[in-house]
């Protein structure tokens, strides 16, 4: 049995009649996790000798060194322009490799295609980003937090070539890759500022919302302006068209604008919009309470997310 994760705690005893005691058993639940770090390793890309785009991920217990198992992970591969690559044959959906960790906390990787995704004269030079999205409840949150940010810009292998000469054509064209780069780095800060300024914003709507609700404001009007002010908020970033007309289109617009809010999160908010939008009952004291809930789940959700570097995927 794997000691980590959700654990189940049995307790029982047996009837005592000298002690007076009866017969009873009980269960609780506690979840086991561990300080564990997670490596990235890649084979080099040898010009005409090794193309194949593969590797090694372990995970490993902080205090024993003992690998962990069951801990599952998407790998994406990049181009040089920050683009990400798509299946054979489709013009949206993303190449996506799913891996997990065996019981010697070990998963190896290989992209398989042909020509090979290692073939620079096809594909340059490619970036892999790898997503944990699964087992993470064995793992501690700072170790995630810490795996994350390592993450964040992606892992690239090692790209050797033969001659001077092809060394010199490469060495041009990584010139070009690393200009390409840059710009596609400085698009990315300025789109990360500008989600980051929207998330903040956001928040600030959801907490004076808060403060309304508490301090025993009329909770339609307290409701209906939160959606008037985050309106706004999401119309002027064009994540919302003006003549919008459901609160559906709303959330789908949150959806794109926040991508890590949850969705328990996104459906307790769209239950107070369409109460106070529709609903023909007086809002009282339990719809307070509920919709106070729900935008302070919003607004601590969104300040959680502001922390983790967005990668669209």
């Amino acid at each position: 049995m794997n000691p980590l994760g959700v654990q189940a705690f049995h307790v029982s005893s047996a009837r005592n009649v000298t002690h007076h005691i009866n017969a009873g058993a009980a269960v609780t639940f506690a979840r086991v996790q561990v300080d564990a770090t997670i490596v990235v390793s890649q084979d080099a890309i040898v010009e005409g000798e090794q193309d194949v785009y593969r590797g090694t991920i372990s995970v490993t217990a902080d205090d024993t060194g003992a690998g962990i198992s069951d801990v599952a992970f998407s790998l994406y591969l990049e181009d040089a322009n920050g683009t990400k690559l798509l299946q054979d044959g489709s013009t949206s959906a993303l190449l996506r490799l799913v891996v997990a960790t065996d019981g010697t906390g070990k998963a190896d990787y290989e992209f398989r295609h042909d020509p090979a995704y290692g073939d620079t004269d096809v594909f340059g030079q490619l970036t892999m980003l790898v997503i944990v999205d699964g087992g993470t409840e064995r793992l501690t949150e700072a170790s995630l937090d810490r795996f994350r940010t390592e993450a964040a810009s992606g892992f690239t292998p090692e790209y050797t070539y033969i001659d001077e000469a092809s060394t010199r054509a490469k060495t041009l064209v990584s010139v070009g890759a690393l200009l390409l780069l840059a710009l596609a780095a400085t698009a990315v800060v300025l789109r990360r500022r500008q989600q980051a300024s929207l998330a903040a914003e956001a928040a600030e709507v959801f907490a004076y919302t808060a403060e309304l609700l508490a301090a025993g404001d009329s909770v339609r009007e307290a409701i209906f302006q939160c959606y008037t002010d985050l309106c706004g908020v999401l119309q002027k970033r064009e994540f919302l068209r003006r003549d919008f007309e459901t609160v559906r289109e709303y959330e789908a617009a949150i959806r794109q604008a926040l991508p890590g809010v949850s969705e328990e999160a996104l459906v307790a908010l769209d239950n107070v919009f369409e109460q106070a939008r529709y609903g023909r009952e007086e809002m009282g004291e339990g719809h307070a309470q509920a919709a106070k809930v729900a935008v302070e789940r919003m607004s601590t959700e969104i300040t959680t997310i502001q922390k983790i570097v967005p990668r669209g995927l």
